[in-house]
């Protein structure tokens, strides 16, 4: 996965392992739905500088959402909700 742009630093929480050094990207976040993939473009995630772990924000994940039942919705439901998996 490849930034896009760098939107700003700031100081949160990582989940993985509590560092409080985060850079907020908009990126390219691909998501794999049963064999195939989806990429989701311009999403908003956190980098932590520490430990290197990408997690959407609250509003990368709501986009990521959006997007993936805009997708089956599209494809007329023929992949299976127990198979969607974001990286």
């Amino acid at each position: 996965m490849k930034a896009v742009k760098v939107k700003k630093t700031k100081k949160s929480c990582c989940v993985a392992c509590n560092g409080e050094n985060t850079k907020t990207y908009l990126m390219t976040y691909p998501v794999k739905m049963g064999e195939k993939q989806l990429d989701v473009g311009r999403v908003s995630v956190r980098e932590c500088l520490d430990c290197g772990v990408i997690k959407p924000t609250q509003a990368g994940q709501a986009k990521i959402e959006r997007s993936t039942m805009m997708f089956m919705s599209l494809c007329g439901g023929f992949i299976d909700d127990d198979k969607i998996c974001p990286f």
